[in-house]
């Protein structure tokens, strides 16, 4: 129904609608059409002016320029970017002979042919000059920038040139031009990481140095140049190379050394036990992590190295040489069952930014805490202490020096890099809606604060005890890892009933049953580990779906070279596993898992036939074991052919002696293939497989790598 001019308005102020949000529609409809009409007669003067451009500038000069253009940018610039980057650079930053940019001339010689309005426009960009912008604070309807070198804040509103999605603290040389309440961008600009940002100050300041001459000039000779290095490899420029070194002992009593280690919950904590290799993190001192926007804190240590421990030797490393002699006296107070062999260092390289003396971290979150505010939490310890650090990518000094000496602005930069790389790291997740706080880190050091970081965000790290010490004897230790759990799985909500039915089912039974049990819990336990580590509910979240893909994928993954008895094993091991959750949580399980064994159960053992005909089941594990070997030693095998083709191919058709096969991995091509095992095939089922073609859409099985019962 139309609302009328005199009719009360609806939004409940009480006054007529003409005398209130009608009014306010029409400013909205005409701010509009304004913007559209700006936008459009802003194409059509710029049509104008390359039009002007290249057609004053001989072809010849054109060629050598753009030449020139597309060798500087090669790498740098997409190749769709091209042609309107470099029709930009040479109308409006672009200095001819006579010192004059495109721009320039035109409105100069053109601008008079043009009404009022439009030379008020032409007039503007012959006036505008390169700036260095910097995205600096978020606002209603846009966003506030930064001039690097005049420190002038423009306003820029939400518009067809400016993204709303902007990462923190993007930077680009750009010229603005005056729009609506504010600037818009003029021309073409490409945000970019703030990462090489000193680098980029550096060399402005350098040139404005040697050449005597002024930032804009600079800016607008060397624009390229800029764009150039502030298009860094952000991934490569946050990675910093370490020195690891490797200290290795002789063990002469493995059993005390084990039972030893086992029983150190201090410093310790086991990531993997399979009977015979153990790996341990060694930890500093543990702290709790508090976050006003996270529902519960995080618990988390310094990991100072790693100990691998075989029954021939003992493997420490660390990529903090602090630490060695630590280590070294820790040691020998804890065991005298080894005896230095070596040691020896390497660089590697870290993922992450992060700071000399802070690597890894090793953390448990509380209970319904989200997944990333455990990322957010070793950050957060990373910088705890910030000042005595030496970072790799702002020099080769402490944070705290260059402070002093008042070089805050580096030290800002990085920080900005960090943040930046964060956002670019998260946004791609809809779930997370705050990033971490940097502001923690800025009154630490006495810098500006974040604008990106709410004004109410308060966070904390304290001191806080081993949250694992006491927890687990030895051997409930090697109970968790015999059945698959990892320190982050260790507390899942399904971590207490899988023990809890291991215990009730093997207690007094025999080895074969205990094998039996610990095979099909250990295969739930991975499965679960990858698929509901973070679900915040129970056993509600494991659905059909997710059931449905263990058993028609997940399980085949697994175990390439699963057999008949292993999957009869993991079968009943789950489906008496469900039967007693029913009985425990009301829920139903068992019928969803027996409903759907009964859908594609024959499929799942025939999947095994199907491979056991092609391989039989030992012939598998040693066949891998030689292919790996010839590999190593002469490269990929003899038998390939350059045509042979591998895929994923679905069966959409059985014949007698072949079946037509969709390769729904690559190009949902249909393939003729040769096979004899048809009986043991059904509609649906997958193949990954090499083929190999013999006649016309004709092919056969080269090899086959895995069978699918859906």
């Amino acid at each position: 129904m139309s609302i009328k001019r005199n009719d009360p308005c609806p939004c409940g102020s009480g006054k007529k609608y003409k005398k209130c949000c009608l009014q306010q529609a029409n400013v909205i409809e005409l701010s509009e059409v304004k913007e559209r009409r700006f936008f459009e007669q802003r194409d059509h003067l710029t049509s104008k002016l390359l039009h002007y451009v290249y057609s004053h500038v001989p072809e010849h000069e054109q060629r050598q320029l753009y030449r020139s253009f597309t060798h500087q940018l090669e790498g740098h610039l997409d190749e769709s970017l091209l042609e309107s980057y470099f029709s930009f650079w040479l109308s409006t930053v672009h200095r001819f002979d006579n010192g004059k940019r495109g721009v320039e001339m035109f409105v100069e010689e053109e601008a008079k042919r043009f009404s009022p309005s439009e030379q008020r426009i032409l007039n503007e960009w012959g006036a505008i000059k390169p700036r260095l912008i910097q995205y600096i604070e978020p606002t209603d309807g846009g966003i506030i920038v930064l001039d690097l070198y005049s420190d002038e804040r423009f306003f820029m509103p939400y518009c067809e040139t400016l993204p709303e999605n902007l990462a923190p603290w993007s930077v680009a040389v750009m010229l603005l031009e005056p729009f609506k309440d504010g600037y818009c961008m003029h021309g073409i600009a490409l945000w970019q990481a703030p990462i090489q940002l000193w680098q980029v100050k550096e060399f402005v300041d350098e040139k404005v140095k040697t050449n005597n001459s002024d930032v804009t000039t600079v800016l607008s000779d060397y624009f390229l140049d800029i764009f150039m290095l502030l298009d860094g490899d952000e991934q490569e420029e946050m990675q910093d190379e370490l020195t690891e070194t490797t200290v290795v002992y002789d063990i002469t009593d493995y059993d005390d050394v084990l039972t030893t280690f086992l029983n150190e919950q201090s410093q310790l904590f086991i990531d993997n036990f399979d009977g015979e290799v153990a790996r341990w993190s060694w930890c500093g001192d543990w702290y709790r992590y508090e976050d006003y926007a996270s529902p519960g804190a995080i618990n988390l240590a310094k990991v100072n190295g790693t100990i691998t421990v075989t029954p021939e030797t003992l493997t420490f490393k660390t990529t903090d040489e602090s630490n060695l002699a630590s280590f070294k006296t820790w040691l020998a107070t804890l065991t005298h069952s080894v005896e230095y062999i070596d040691e020896t260092t390497q660089t590697v390289e870290s993922a992450l930014p992060q700071t000399e003396e802070m690597r890894y971290c090793m953390a448990f979150e509380d209970k319904d805490t989200p997944e990333h505010f455990s990322l957010y939490a070793q950050l957060h310890m990373q910088m705890h202490e910030l000042e005595n650090e030496v970072i790799a990518a702002i020099g080769d000094e402490t944070v705290g020096t260059y402070l002093e000496r008042g070089e805050r602005e580096r030290v800002d930069f990085w920080l900005q890099a960090q943040e930046h790389h964060m956002y670019m790291l998260m946004r791609h997740n809809e779930n997370i809606d705050i990033l971490p706080d940097f502001n923690y880190v800025r009154r630490q050091l006495g810098l500006p604060k974040s604008y990106f970081v709410p004004f109410e965000r308060h966070t904390a790290l304290v001191a806080a005890d081993n949250p694992m010490k006491g927890l687990l004897d030895p051997e409930e230790i090697a109970l968790y890892e015999a059945l698959g759990f990892t320190p982050e799985t260790a507390s899942s909500f399904y971590s207490d009933d899988v023990i809890n039915f291991y215990k009730e089912k093997t207690s007094g039974k025999s080895q074969a049953t205990e094998r039996k049990y610990r095979t099909g819990l250990e295969t739930l336990v991975i499965f679960l580990g990858e698929h509901l580590i973070y679900e915040k509910a129970s056993w509600k979240a494991m659905t059909e779906t997710k059931w449905d893909d263990l058993f028609t994928q997940e399980l085949y993954d697994m175990y390439p070279n699963l057999s008949q008895n292993k999957l009869e094993m993991i079968l009943s091991t789950v489906k008496a596993f469900a039967k007693w959750l029913d009985k425990k949580y009301d829920t139903t399980h068992y019928q969803t898992i027996t409903s759907l064994l009964n859908e594609y159960g024959t499929a799942m053992k025939n999947s095994i036939k199907l491979m056991e005909s092609f391989y039989p089941h030992r012939r598998r594990y040693y066949d891998d074991i030689d292919k790996y070997v010839q590999e190593m030693i002469n490269g990929s095998g003899d038998d390939e052919h350059e045509d042979d083709l591998t895929g994923i191919f679905k069966i959409e058709k059985i014949n007698k002696n072949s079946i037509v096969g969709v390769d729904c991995y690559f190009d949902d091509q249909a393939y003729t293939i040769a096979i004899n095992e048809t009986d043991l095939l059904e509609i649906g089922m997958v193949l990954e497989a090499t083929i190999r073609q013999t006649a016309k859409n004709r092919y056969k099985i080269v090899e086959l790598e895995s069978v699918f019962p859906r």
